[in-house]
């Protein structure tokens, strides 16, 4: 999951790294959702906790896919907030069917490293 207050990119990279070195066959990325009626919530109103935005969220799957072994499948690249009815934050993740996530962050990905940039991952 990415997006949790104080994290950095080396815990995002040693993260990629730990799970290259494990029987692992896939993983699904996740950002942070603010639901309503959570510690995470009035962190949010106090403007003490403040979510990724999206092209912040992208970089730092480029990061985790950079330092991911290429045996390792990845399912999926963001969350869509399945309670989209309790989301507070950020509002990026409420758009499944307007703009798919996973498009976006492709799109995202290849504007920064180019257009095959999510073939070239840690090949």
């Amino acid at each position: 999951m990415f997006g949790l207050p104080d994290e950095t990119d080396a815990q995002i990279r040693k993260t990629a790294e730990i799970l290259s070195e494990q029987k692992v066959d896939g993983v699904k990325l996740h950002n942070l959702h603010v639901l309503r009626n959570t510690p995470l919530e009035k962190l949010y109103r106090e403007s003490r906790f403040k979510p990724v935005d999206l092209e912040e969220y992208s970089r730092k799957v480029a990061l985790f896919l950079e330092n991911l072994s290429p045996k390792i499948a990845v399912h999926r690249l963001a969350a869509v907030a399945s309670r989209w009815d309790e989301l507070v934050a950020p509002q990026w993740t409420r758009e499944k069917n307007e703009k798919p996530l996973n498009l976006l962050i492709i799109f995202w990905l290849r504007k920064k490293h180019g257009r095959d940039a999510v073939l070239r991952f840690k090949v």
